[in-house]
């Protein structure tokens, strides 16, 4: 999620954002909830555990911008 903060310059005063692959959609996540989940697993010891970490849905360059 914070590659997309690289488009802020971009977003002001009705400016294009410009990138490429705007159709791509992905489930983009945010690296407070990536560290959240490693402190958990370290805590627990989920060892040989392999957690999925997705965000909430799955939104496009476009949708995001």
């Amino acid at each position: 999620m914070t590659n997309d903060l690289a488009w802020a310059p971009q977003t002001g005063n009705g400016a294009v954002v410009r990138g490429v692959y705007g159709n791509a959609a992905m489930a983009p996540v945010d690296p407070r909830d990536i560290a959240a989940v490693a402190v958990r697993a370290l805590l627990e010891r989920r060892v040989g555990k392999a957690p999925v970490l997705t965000g909430p849905q799955s939104l496009t360059q476009i949708e995001r911008a």
